[in-house]
């Protein structure tokens, strides 16, 4: 399976219309549904898809503002996100699925598995170097002030994407990373609600957030699994696709 085999979709949610790339044989083996980090899009799992099973149902979400998909100007909060996303899963899925997030896609899938967004239709979680919890932004704030954390998220992702500086999007990566969404940060009362099977997967050379905190991850959410990707980065799925999709394996079988 190559990522220029997967079908593409558009389906309609309450939020706005989502984009995504599909591969669902029948009586797919397992079904997994995966969201990209803060900015980035379906392509960054183009070097995972050689490495999974050819019966496995694969679903790649362009989250809203993202991608292919609608940017409304609304409020992004991951209550918001999670919902378009489940929205969208109903529709492409005909089964229950074990969802997988990186980074901004993780603190998405652990909100709406702590809030029971999903309800019954996720048979377990991936948490991929994971953003959202509280006490990484509780050690960041010790050094910075909210406003220098802002002006220093908005320039790094500026550099990561030179192509979007101006990008007419920008008021999306606003939303998201503004102050007031403290109030969706998870801690262990809010991760310890996820009763979901659980895999934590993280980068050992992840400069982006130190896998120290895939520990309170780990002891957070109960019956949990942790794995440390020997090398990797903030996105394991990337820079060391055949060991996470090792790990995908793992844990679905």
């Amino acid at each position: 399976m190559i990522f220029e085999d997967l079908e593409s979709k558009i389906v309609e949610t309450q939020y706005g219309r989502i984009h995504a790339l599909t591969h669902m044989p029948e009586s797919a083996k397992h079904v997994f549904v995966f969201l990209h980090g803060l900015r980035a899009d379906v392509r960054s799992w183009k070097r995972l898809i050689p490495y999974l099973d050819d019966d496995w149902g694969i679903v790649l979400l362009d989250m809203l503002g993202h991608g292919e998909s609608d940017a409304p100007h609304m409020d992004y909060t991951p209550e918001v996100q999670a919902r378009a996303v489940s929205d969208a899963a109903l529709q492409l899925v005909p089964c229950s699925y074990i969802l997988v997030g990186n980074s901004y896609g993780g603190w998405i899938t652990a909100y709406g598995s702590a809030n029971g967004i999903y309800g019954n239709n996720i048979s377990g979680i991936v948490l991929e170097d994971s953003a959202g919890l509280r006490e990484e932004m509780e050690d960041t704030l010790k050094s910075i002030t909210y406003e220098e954390f802002y002006d220093m998220q908005i320039k790094k992702l500026s550099m990561l994407n030179r192509n979007e500086v101006k990008c007419s999007r920008d008021y999306v990566v606003s939303s998201i990373i503004g102050k007031e969404k403290s109030k969706y940060l998870l801690g262990r009362e809010e991760l310890g609600r996820i009763k979901s099977r659980c895999l934590i997967v993280w980068g050992t050379d992840d400069k982006t957030i130190d896998k120290k905190y895939a520990g309170y991850f780990n002891d957070y959410i109960s019956g949990s699994e942790l794995v440390l990707v020997d090398g990797g980065g903030h996105v394991p799925h990337f820079s060391k696709p055949s060991e996470f999709a090792n790990a995908l394996k793992r844990f679905a079988d």
